[in-house]
């Protein structure tokens, strides 16, 4: 039940070192407006589309850094 806040939290932590890829702070706070919207509507599928989300945003910053 804690795995969502801890991805959060991460996603978080990392945001001022994401800035050096244009807009992918903006991504991850979109990321994580979508988790709390699911959370506060209790919907488990928002939830789990948001942690889906996250978990594919280093995929996003590393494909940006190596080359497109």
């Amino acid at each position: 039940i804690y795995l969502p806040l801890i991805m959060v939290l991460s996603v978080t932590s990392f945001m001022p070192f994401m800035e050096i890829v244009p807009t992918s702070g903006s991504i991850a706070s979109a990321m994580i407006a979508i988790f709390a919207a699911g959370y506060l509507m209790r919907d488990g599928r928002v939830v789990i589309l948001s942690m889906i989300l996250m978990s594919l945003l280093p995929v996003g910053v590393t494909w940006f850094f190596l080359g497109r």
